[in-house]
């Protein structure tokens, strides 16, 4: 059977669509882990986190008439900034440096969501942005806070900010060439607010300058009270050796006791390595919710409108409007993602936007070794 170029691109197309999708399940795990250890933080008593919260100084370097100008936290005096790399480092000291951008530079909107989407907040508001802006998400740099919650409400705030990525990385560019200066976040003036800025910080985390740990940080002192408990594991664990031995020369029975005890902590640790190992497998399900649901919207062409969406495992039912719905399913099917696509209902116009209304059932593919059912 022939191949032809039209269809060795369609494959290498596929392979690449495949890889975005693998990349962005990896990035989702990433910021879920962060999620969770930011609510673990939460329950600690609000006096703890205050004790070993970091008190790094920030100043604010903002454009004004062409000139830049610094303000320091807590002064309200501003300073012009040199375009020399020393005397520009000097004027910031220790202070870590955030860029403000003007508001018009930065496209912002805010959406209610349920409460339990909070955790998914930053990712519900990315997927939005192809389909609720002029941007693509190649195109800018995004950041989004929760600013409205209420523990008895049903549904946050969510503020989603969007700037340009040229701009954001020029302003880096221009920084660090001309003025010395590394930034640690690039954020937008807000009037309104009690230090001007609003909030946000656009840089990706692996372009920020780390803030400067206080000798009694958390993080050190967690690092410190690991060890503590490693060596005195390590120590406990040797001195249980030296009394096992100790008791099988005296006594046999005794030494059994020192055994089975080994054994019940040996199997404590295997059933917690079992317990590991669930859910890093419940993480990495290609099937579950999340997974299935942005596979969904990355797939979907541009000019498609989403109604309603539900899953049962596997199987997908989408409700929406299209420009060319009969070419949902060859798009769909294309995907090594998707087992099956149909139709659930006949296709209709819509008398409003004059678009394709329809309901499709979508089956995904299930990993390999892994049942449908699972």
């Amino acid at each position: 059977m022939s191949t032809s170029a039209d269809g060795d691109s369609k494959t290498t197309g596929t392979i690449a669509g495949q890889s975005a999708v693998r990349a962005e399940l990896t990035a989702n795990i990433g910021e879920f882990l962060v999620w969770w250890r930011d609510e673990l933080a939460q329950l600690a008593p609000s006096w703890i986190r205050r004790l070993f919260s970091r008190q790094d100084p920030v100043s604010t370097v903002q454009e004004v008439d062409g000139c830049l100008v610094v303000k320091h936290q807590g002064d309200t005096r501003t300073h012009v900034l040199e375009p020399a790399p020393g005397a520009a480092r000097s004027r910031l000291g220790a202070a870590q440096a955030v860029y403000l951008l003007p508001e018009e530079a930065v496209l912002r909107r805010r959406k209610q969501l349920p409460r339990a989407a909070r955790a998914q907040a930053r990712n519900i508001m990315a997927l939005q942005i192809p389909s609720e802006t002029p941007f693509a998400m190649d195109e800018v740099y995004a950041d989004t806070r929760v600013i409205d919650e209420d523990g008895a409400a049903s549904e946050i705030l969510a503020d989603q900010g969007l700037a340009q990525r040229a701009t954001v990385d020029g302003i880096l560019t221009r920084m660090d060439d001309v003025y010395g200066v590394r930034l640690s976040g690039v954020d937008v003036a807000d009037t309104g607010s009690a230090d001007g800025r609003a909030g946000f910080n656009f840089l990706p985390v692996e372009k920020r300058v780390a803030a400067q740990a206080g000798r009694f940080s958390l993080n050190r002192v967690l690092l410190i009270v690991l060890v503590g408990a490693a060596m005195f594991a390590g120590w406990a664990w040797r001195d249980l050796q030296d009394r096992q031995i100790a008791a099988s020369e005296a006594a046999l029975p005794a030494a059994e006791a020192g055994a089975e005890e080994a054994l019940r902590v040996i199997k404590q640790i295997s059933s917690g390595a079992d317990a590991i190992q669930s859910v890093d497998a419940l993480l990495n399900d290609p099937l579950r919710f999340q997974q299935v649901y942005e596979a969904t919207a990355a797939l979907l062409p541009d000019g498609t409108w989403l109604e309603e969406f539900v899953y049962a495992r596997p199987v997908v039912t989408i409700t929406g409007l299209s420009a060319n719905s009969a070419a949902l399913i060859e798009i769909l099917e294309a995907s090594d993602l998707v087992a099956s696509a149909k139709f659930a209902s006949p296709v209709v116009t819509d008398s409003q936007t004059g678009a394709e209304r329809f309901r499709m059932e979508i089956t995904f593919a299930a990993a390999a070794g892994q049942e449908e059912g699972e």
